[in-house]
């Protein structure tokens, strides 16, 4: 008694029969529903949930949105608008760059960032390899009251592409605001917001094509 039952005993110590178990089932196991596995492809698709409009006259190059989740900034070659996201035909223009005479021009803005922390600070770079840091308390527009970034090259180093190559082509604050980066034709710098003298650190990046320059002009792909 209390041993294991034998082989070809039930748990009981009845003996199994299971051709007789499956005779019983079968009427039952076209009933049965298993889970069934369907892969198909997801497709995600951009809708147009709303148009802000009637506020550039040139290309856009720079978009960012702000931290205080009501506003955002775009920016063109000549202008930087703030836009309110409740607000789609009314912008406020918070840098003008666009001199009476377009044949003063000298510099465009190529890009436009706003601070991840401070809804109040935003940096924009130019054509001319400047950085600038506004913060939108000081004045209506805020071109004129601003920190300059920017790292005069040497003259002895001047060329003729020297100005070409020093258009920054991007900026972007680093996620804690601390510091910014920036890209040209030849580098990225990084700069510290406490200091506009000079980058704390300068990556060169494809200085093998510096002896190509020429080449790259006439193709223009410079």
């Amino acid at each position: 008694a209390g041993g294991r039952p034998a082989e070809g005993e039930g748990a009981w110590g009845q003996p199994r029969d299971w051709d007789a178990v499956a005779m019983r089932c079968r009427p039952h196991a076209a009933r049965l529903r298993l889970p069934s596995l369907n892969s198909s492809d997801v497709v995600f698709t951009a809708r147009c949930r709303r148009v802000f409009s009637n506020a550039h006259a040139y290309h856009i190059n720079s978009i960012s949105t702000c931290s205080d989740s009501d506003t955002f900034i775009s920016a063109d070659d000549l202008r930087i608008n703030l836009w309110n996201y409740d607000v789609t035909d009314t912008s406020f223009n918070v840098v003008d760059m666009k001199p009476s005479n377009m044949e003063d021009l000298t510099e465009v803005i190529t890009s436009a960032d706003f601070h991840p922390q401070h809804c109040n600070v935003f940096v924009y770079s130019s054509s001319k390899g400047s950085l600038r840091l506004v913060d939108m308390r000081d004045a209506a527009l805020c071109e004129a009251s601003c920190r300059t970034f920017e790292e005069p090259e040497p003259v002895g180093n001047r060329s003729f592409f020297s100005e070409i190559i020093a258009s920054v082509s991007d900026a972007k604050f680093t996620r804690d605001g601390r510091y910014l980066v920036s890209r040209n034709y030849m580098t990225v710098k990084v700069w510290d917001v406490a200091m506009e003298r000079a980058p704390v650190a300068s990556f060169p990046v494809h200085e093998h094509l510096r002896s190509k320059l020429c080449d790259l002009y006439e193709a223009e792909s410079v």
